[in-house]
């Protein structure tokens, strides 16, 4: 009786092909791979946009954090006050570049320079330019804030 049943399942699976071909197969997975290739390209796009915006947006805020620090810094101080502070190792560790109204240090990949322009009655224009790869030769500029600032 079982040798009949499974004589019956062998000639019932013998007799259907209802199977998939070797070349339907290749072709499922070479469409498959089309679509994931379109997919894999999108994704390294947006990661590459991703890490783009990251940086952009943390060399903003350190553009923004100095801009402050140099307003408070400012406040009831003279101009003299202001940048010895700048050049100072235990606060912001700036090095004065040459005898200009310039400076600049490296921070982690960043390079930030910060230029004082004299303006009228005790008036200055700072601005801050941050670059990235931690030198001003190899890297390119991603942000820059300048403002007006009132120094005594």
């Amino acid at each position: 009786m079982k040798r009949n049943k499974a004589r019956e399942i062998c000639k019932y699976i013998s007799g259907h092909k209802d199977g998939f071909t070797l070349i339907e197969i290749v072709v499922g997975i070479a469409i498959l791979a089309i679509v994931m290739t379109a997919f894999l390209t999108f994704f390294a796009a947006s990661f590459r946009l991703n890490t783009a915006v990251d940086n952009n947006s943390e060399a903003s805020y350190l553009a923004r954090s100095y801009m402050e620090r140099i307003y408070d810094e400012s406040v009831g101080s003279s101009y003299a006050s202001v940048t010895a502070k700048l050049t100072d190792a235990s606060l912001y560790d700036f090095d004065r570049i040459g005898s200009t109204e310039e400076f600049d240090k490296t921070q982690g990949n960043y390079y930030i320079r910060i230029r004082f322009e004299p303006d009228t009655d005790g008036l200055y224009k700072v601005l801050i330019r941050i670059y990235d790869n931690g030198s001003l030769s190899g890297g390119k500029q991603v942000a820059q804030i300048e403002d007006v600032i009132l120094i005594q």
